[in-house]
């Protein structure tokens, strides 16, 4: 009988023995798109360990502009604990509590307590450039590999974002997905900020309707706090938009991984 190669889980950076020491257990806990993490146990404390993958898998990421977001909002509920910044290495958060969310198994009230969380998201003054998606899609053409479909997606882009306007722009995480959430009973956590920026709420908006399939009263929870909501083309030109740039962000990575 053929023999199954076994892979052992990777072992985390040497620095995370310096930030916790001595440490418990250490178990890995597996890959997001590009950074591996580990559940940590040190002094009856639990943490989590996010190690940095390589650059070119995580295309326009920023660690250094997430650590300074994590800041600004760590006194709402609904942040990630971080405990240390690490450059280049990680980020060591204190363990959030619950799991991630099955969408089908939501009930209604964990539905408008997510909603709940975004808008107070979106409303959280932060002290951050506004997000220029001109250069963000310029960047993200320069990794890709030249094709006609990388060419056309570039057009679009840039066609449609240099109309929005940076004072309708909020706080928004730009990766909101089940894996990026965490749920314990109504309370939610957010994960994984290392996109975020003062951008177009509009990119998480439509993330949750994908996530979420929302209803239309659900949506008019939203409407306050997106330009032109109570039009359903402008969700469907955005849901668009949306699924572009990550055409576009696949094929910058998928070049640089080669």
């Amino acid at each position: 009988m053929p023999q199954h190669e076994h892979h052992a889980d990777p072992a985390p950076s040497p620095v995370l023995g310096h930030l916790l020491n001595p440490i418990d257990s250490v178990r890995f806990l597996g890959m997001g798109s590009a950074n591996p993490h580990w559940r940590v146990e040190a002094g009856g404390e639990t943490y989590v360990w996010r190690q940095f993958g390589p650059e070119h898998a995580s295309p326009g990421a920023d660690h250094a502009r997430e650590a300074r977001i994590l800041a600004a909002i760590a006194h709402h509920p609904w942040a990630p604990v971080l405990l240390a910044h690490c450059p280049r290495h990680g980020m060591l958060f204190r363990e959030a509590p619950g799991q991630h969310p099955q969408a089908a198994s939501l009930s209604q009230r964990q539905r408008i307590a997510l909603l709940k969380t975004i808008t107070e998201c979106w409303s959280t003054t932060i002290d951050e450039p506004p997000r220029d998606y001109v250069t963000l899609v310029e960047a993200y053409a320069h990794r890709a590999p030249p094709s006609g479909q990388r060419d056309e997606l570039v057009i679009a882009l840039i066609e449609a974002c240099t109309a929005w306007p940076s004072e309708a722009f909020r706080l928004t995480h730009h990766d909101l997905h089940a894996g990026n959430l965490l749920l314990a009973e109504d309370r939610w956590t957010l994960i994984d900020w290392e996109y975020a920026a003062l951008g177009n709420p509009w990119f998480d908006a439509v993330a949750l309707d994908k996530m979420l399939d929302l209803t239309p009263a659900e949506k008019s929870l939203l409407v306050p706090m997106l330009d032109g909501a109570a039009n359903p083309e402008r969700w469907t030109a955005m849901a668009q938009w949306r699924s572009q740039l990550n055409q576009l962000w696949s094929l910058a990575r998928c070049r640089q991984s080669e």
